[in-house]
């Protein structure tokens, strides 16, 4: 199901490829569906996003800045999602139909955009890691389908009692704090999809003006080689968390939320994603071709599991003296 596509891609508004079989350029106009959706069990709603690519004459790019041509009206499609256990793919367990509807949101992602059509449906507590998911856009007017598949990733913990240094140095600076979490809870192997990548963030949590905020501190990414239990760990110094508040400095009214000031999130995503970003975040050159993955059939992008809401939060008696020390040394103005 994975493949190369040798295309050139404009992820802000335009979508565009430069086809690698022979065509007429004189024919007219036919088009391809860029399909994608991120499937994390332990979201409320899961979104499709789904654009068009087009192969004939005239100039692709110019064309496809064209909202009309780049977006299918809300008739034009029917996206449907299948569940299956893993160990039956036979029986659906359940079929959910999305919904159109229009996303304004700046920013980078999939689902971001001025105005863009999205398909959502409401998955809360209806998915879990047992299950697969097949996902079916079919265009009603030529009845042409893509399709993918993705397996629900495992569940996994953070593996922590506190938030402090475990690692000494002569500069407390450099003391550092280990992360540490599982790649996976569960023990049947059969049932067990583990992630490919993970991903630690560190959460500082804080009020201002009365209303919590909050500033993500990313680690290095860590590439799992085991499908079986097997726990994982990301160091991170002092120094690099201050750094990462410094973005704070110079504001008023924040206050230190005692109630869990840090908070450890372990990210996570499946092999098809972890295929898409290494291949898709190469650095591009204008004069060279850029091979794209895509694991849909029927057209191009990508359906894959991902887990973003894994974490666990650290009360202020369980943060690490020196560290809160040096936070309220910084130059943020924390009040009472």
């Amino acid at each position: 199901m994975r493949r190369l596509f040798v295309i050139f891609i404009l992820f802000s508004a335009v979508a565009f490829t430069a086809c690698d079989v022979d065509f007429d350029p004189n024919e007219p106009w036919s088009e391809q569906m860029v399909v994608y959706s991120l499937i994390d069990q332990d979201d409320d709603t899961t979104f499709v996003r789904v654009e068009k690519r087009f192969y004939g004459r005239g100039n692709a790019v110019e064309n496809a800045k064209v909202k009309d041509s780049l977006y299918y009206k809300a008739d034009e499609l029917r996206v449907r999602m299948f569940t299956y256990y893993t160990w039956d793919t036979n029986n659906v367990i359940d079929t959910f139909n999305f919904a159109y509807t229009t996303h304004s949101a700046g920013g980078n992602g999939f689902y971001q955009g001025d105005d863009i059509p999205l398909y959502y449906c409401i998955t809360k507590g209806k998915l879990n890691y047992n299950m697969y998911c097949r996902l079916e856009v079919t265009n009603m007017k030529t009845c042409t389908v893509a399709m993918s598949g993705a397996r629900l990733l495992s569940d996994y913990s953070v593996q922590m009692g506190t938030f402090a240094s475990s690692i000494q140095a002569t500069d407390k600076e450099q003391n550092k704090i280990r992360t540490e979490w599982t790649n996976t809870d569960v023990q049947h192997l059969a049932l067990n999809q583990v992630g490919k990548q993970y991903q630690v963030v560190i959460r500082f949590n804080y009020s201002q003006n009365s209303v919590l905020k909050y500033v993500d501190i990313p680690l290095t990414k860590k590439i799992n080689s085991s499908s079986s239990s097997w726990r994982m760990q990301a160091d991170i110094t002092l120094g690099e968390i201050l750094s990462g508040l410094k973005v704070l400095e110079g504001q008023s009214g924040i206050k230190w939320y005692a109630s869990a000031p840090f908070e450890v999130r372990v990210l996570a995503c499946d092999l098809s994603m972890y295929d898409y970003m290494s291949v898709n975040n190469q650095s591009q050159n204008s004069l060279t071709f850029t091979p794209v993955y895509s694991n849909i059939d029927g057209g191009v992008g990508l359906f894959a599991a991902r887990r973003t809401h894994i974490s666990k939060k650290f009360a202020d008696k369980q943060v690490d003296s020196d560290l809160k020390a040096m936070i309220y040394a910084m130059d943020i103005g924390f009040t009472q």
